[in-house]
């Protein structure tokens, strides 16, 4: 088995009524530690794996990367900060927070949600709007599950609208984080095919800024 296990560091930054509450409800301590337990593979943490979904004895899966650039791995965006504690049926792997497991697929959390009403109308009409679903496509970042745990300034990823245009990770100092203009107003909701970062701006490629222009429009208002 794998467990990933808070270490008492983590544990001690949860607000003492809330360590509590989940102390006295032993139904929802079992489901919150059964989601920080593998029960069929011992995972090891190698260099070579990245995006590895494991599923927990809840069920639900748990999602492994690694950011080598960085030397730092994570578990749901939980920085693994004790690797690979060797015991006799497995692993564990010291978390420094505790993990909370995704409630669906990116389209699904984005079309629960009442502050993405629009985004939700935007995807569904994607396949028929060239231009929307170019636009749609740059906040999208294949083949990466990036938490903020794996961000650093300055970074630049390649998106994946039709050209491949990329967007640059800004971190102004005081713990904002931007891409390209855009404020991160929320970040690290975990999603079952990767994970979301909300956004206070939209992303426009330049392509399409420049047919904007071409046309005498403006997105200013």
């Amino acid at each position: 088995m794998t467990l990933f296990a808070p270490t008492d560091e983590a544990l001690a930054k949860v607000p003492a009524q809330d360590l509590a509450a989940l102390t006295a409800d032993p139904q929802k301590l079992a489901q919150v530690l059964s989601y920080h337990a593998v029960g069929d593979t011992a995972f090891k943490v190698r260099g070579r794996t990245n995006d590895k979904v494991l599923t927990a004895v809840s069920g639900q899966p748990v999602r492994v990367n690694l950011y080598n650039i960085l030397h730092v791995a994570s578990a749901e965006g939980v920085k693994i900060t004790e690797r690979d504690i060797h015991v006799d049926n497995g692993y564990v792997q010291g978390i420094d927070g505790i993990m909370v497991p995704p409630e669906g697929d990116i389209v699904d959390l984005v079309t629960k949600r009442s502050d993405m009403k629009t985004l939700g109308l935007l995807l569904s009409k994607a396949g028929l709007i060239d231009v929307i679903k170019d636009t749609l496509l740059y906040h999208v970042v294949n083949r990466l599950t990036l938490y903020s745990v794996g961000m650093r300034d300055s970074m630049t990823f390649t998106t994946a609208d039709r050209k491949h245009d990329r967007v640059m990770l800004i971190d102004d100092g005081s713990g904002d984080i931007f891409l390209n203009h855009a404020k991160v107003t929320e970040k690290d909701i975990s999603a079952t095919n990767g994970v979301i970062h909300v956004l206070d701006e939209v992303l426009v490629p330049i392509s399409v800024l420049l047919k904007i222009e071409e046309a005498g429009l403006s997105l200013v208002g």
